[in-house]
């Protein structure tokens, strides 16, 4: 019998690298929703830009994906995306409440910022084997 694995669920509260790098280094596991305006590398380094990369997928019919990135400019953390594509009518209430909160606060969103809101964007350093995307989609839906 296989011993029983813990995934911590972060809240954007609690969104910091340096205290996730930590949990990871005490060997705890988490995942979170993505924090807009994180910066994100791919595995050669490269800084990946998002929003184009999320179009290009949506134009390319892939509705899901996972990939290797890291996080953060000052704290390099290791961690996997994962990218599913809302419904429509999930997504434009996400770009409402996104442009509400934006104007609560005499701010507009950015067109940038209103492209991530056609999907769920999570991040975990969870292995695959630990942690299967088709698990999260399955507890998102719920």
């Amino acid at each position: 019998m296989s011993e029983a694995v813990y995934v911590r669920l972060q809240d954007l509260g609690y969104f910091n690298l340096e205290r996730m790098k930590a949990q990871t280094e005490r060997g705890e596991y988490w995942i979170s929703r993505y924090q807009i305006n994180t910066t994100l590398f791919d595995e050669q380094g490269l800084v990946i830009d998002l929003p184009r990369y999320l179009h290009g997928l949506k134009r390319a019919g892939i509705y899901q994906r996972e990939c290797r990135v890291a996080l953060g400019v000052n704290t390099r953390l290791k961690a996997r995306l994962l990218l599913v594509a809302l419904p429509e009518e999930a997504a434009a209430q996400a770009r409402a409440k996104m442009k509400a909160n934006a104007c609560n606060n005499d701010r507009t969103a950015s067109q940038a910022s209103l492209a991530l809101c056609d999907w769920k964007i999570l991040i975990t350093h969870a292995e695959p084997e630990l942690l299967l995307l088709a698990t999260v989609q399955r507890t998102l839906a719920d």
